[in-house]
């Protein structure tokens, strides 16, 4: 994921940037002819970026933590969302602090405008999926977790 420098050199603003991302995303997937459908919420989440963005895992989760090691590669503080929309009770999406600012924006890596809506519903904010894993299996699997 060497074109995060690509990204940073362009100057764009925040959103610009999270639309460059996208794209550049998007693309990436399409080159590779196929893609990887993730077979669990524990393995959308849980798969590392670099992993995720080599076999074209495209889900929510993977697409939220390929786009957090970017962002953050380049300089930006990133959280991870864990929440609900229309399309899914389960899904993902980031929050990043504008650089040099004190704000915090929330964007849907899978929405073409990247935009969040009044559907998009918080479950939980975190740095790392492994800071809410057991709340993820708990309601996953029953109330096992790892950890049992």
């Amino acid at each position: 994921m060497k074109d995060q420098e690509k990204l940073k050199r362009g100057n764009l603003g925040l959103k610009e940037l999270i639309l460059a991302i996208r794209k550049y995303l998007n693309n990436h997937f399409d080159s590779l002819g196929r893609s990887y459908e993730a077979h669990s919420i524990l393995e959308s989440r849980f798969t590392p970026a670099e992993i995720a963005f080599n076999i074209g895992m495209s889900s929510c989760g993977s697409k939220t933590n390929i786009a957090t090691e970017m962002l953050r590669h380049i300089g930006y503080e990133v959280k991870k969302v864990h929440g609900s929309n229309t399309q899914s009770p389960d899904h993902a999406w980031i929050t990043v602090k504008d650089l040099g600012g004190n704000k915090w924006k929330q964007f849907d890596i899978t929405q073409e405008d990247c935009e969040i809506t009044a559907q998009h519903k918080v479950i939980s904010i975190c740095h790392d999926w492994g800071d809410i894993k057991s709340a993820i299996e708990k309601a996953h699997l029953g109330g096992l977790t790892s950890d049992e």
